[in-house]
């Protein structure tokens, strides 16, 4: 058997310390955000492309650039990862997704778009890197599955309201534009709950 590596407070976490952790609750954004909101522009995609005047191809044609732009980003923040520690990337990758929902609620034009997609992707590929390495990094390794699978369950949760939630207000009058600009703020929010609850585990168990 493997020996175990401890995570912060050089012990290995169970989900019942997690759970009474008041750092993990102030990282539910970032575990719940991504998926919420991405899911939630893919879902309303015809909406969203009649709404600023392009046919749904022109707005599907950029699909690529998101892809493309995904993997390679989890080439380069996985490097990151490893040379700067996912602890400092996790509150600061999810940026260019804040940005990008942003961009997307003012986009006029089909390459103003292009470049929401390209932000979009940036971020996405640190949901496989960065995102990921940093559990084991913060919990330790003895009990991460049962942890990751509580972590996966709050990410399914974001990704499975995401879409009822955003249609529910289109349906209400909310122009999915605006919806996406508050996506983008509510994700600035998450990542400063994120850095401030990585200086709470600092504070508490001393730097790891």
């Amino acid at each position: 058997m493997s020996k175990s590596l401890s995570g912060v407070g050089n012990k290995n976490w169970t989900r019942k310390e997690v759970l009474r952790s008041k750092s993990f609750w102030l990282y539910t954004p970032v575990m719940i955000f991504p998926g919420m909101f991405v899911t939630a522009v893919f879902f309303q995609q015809y909406y969203l492309s009649i709404s600023k005047g392009w046919t749904h191809i022109q707005f599907v044609s950029l699909f690529p650039v998101y892809t493309f732009t995904s993997v390679a980003s989890m080439f380069v923040l996985g490097w990151a990862s490893d040379k700067f520690g996912s602890k400092t990337l996790l509150a600061i990758y999810q940026v260019p997704l804040a940005i990008s929902l942003l961009t997307f609620s003012v986009a006029n034009n089909l390459i103003i778009a292009a470049l929401a997609f390209f932000l979009m992707g940036v971020s996405q590929g640190g949901n496989a890197t960065v995102f990921n390495a940093f559990w084991p990094e913060i919990y330790g390794t003895k009990n991460i599955g049962s942890i990751k699978a509580l972590i996966a369950s709050i990410g399914v949760f974001g990704s499975a309201v995401g879409p009822g939630i955003s249609g529910l207000l289109i349906d209400y009058g909310f122009n999915f534009s605006y919806q996406m600009s508050m996506f983008g703020i509510s994700t600035c929010v998450g990542c400063l709950l994120a850095a401030f609850a990585s200086l709470t585990l600092q504070w508490e168990y001393g730097k790891q």
